[in-house]
């Protein structure tokens, strides 16, 4: 269970239910912190657990933890917001912050580099997990910066 301690804002979701299946969103404003990725990683439970399997969860938390990592070690984000988006057995994963997406390569380019690199593995990942769409959506202006990843459920 997340606490304010660890989320600075409450989680705001809604749901309802169509005929293509349901369709949910919950959005949650994170500090950019140390504390960030594991307050993510507890949103997702929070709001995916009872939704899909433990292997999908496990899968969002990757894709959450290593996008609100980014936001804090290369973008230096003060305020990270992570929101959830679900549409029958699918899922969207958004995380913005202020901060710009300078030097973030293009999903297209997103690969795994040599053995012997220290970092450059985390978008790579995130790639593979969310192969079903990605998205980057930067402002020039100073306004919020977006990373959203499209995420379907594999079998557990």
């Amino acid at each position: 269970m997340t606490t304010s301690a660890t989320i600075s804002g409450a989680v705001s979701s809604s749901s309802l239910s169509l005929p293509i299946g349901d369709v949910w969103r919950s959005c949650v404003e994170l500090d950019g912190d140390e504390r960030a990725p594991k307050a993510a990683r507890a949103a997702v439970s929070e709001v995916c657990g009872h939704r899909f399997g433990a292997s999908t969860v496990v899968d969002i938390q990757l894709v959450v933890s290593e996008l609100v990592t980014n936001c804090i070690e290369h973008g230096h984000a003060d305020l990270i917001r992570l929101c959830l988006a679900g549409v029958g057995e699918k899922v969207s994963v958004t995380v913005a912050s202020a901060a710009s997406l300078d030097g973030v390569p293009h999903p297209d380019a997103w690969c795994l580099p040599t053995a012997t690199a220290c970092s450059g593995r985390g978008l790579a990942m995130v790639g593979k997990i969310g192969s079903a769409g990605l998205r980057l959506t930067d402002s020039a202006d100073d306004a919020w910066s977006a990373v959203t990843v499209s995420i379907e459920p594999r079998d557990a």
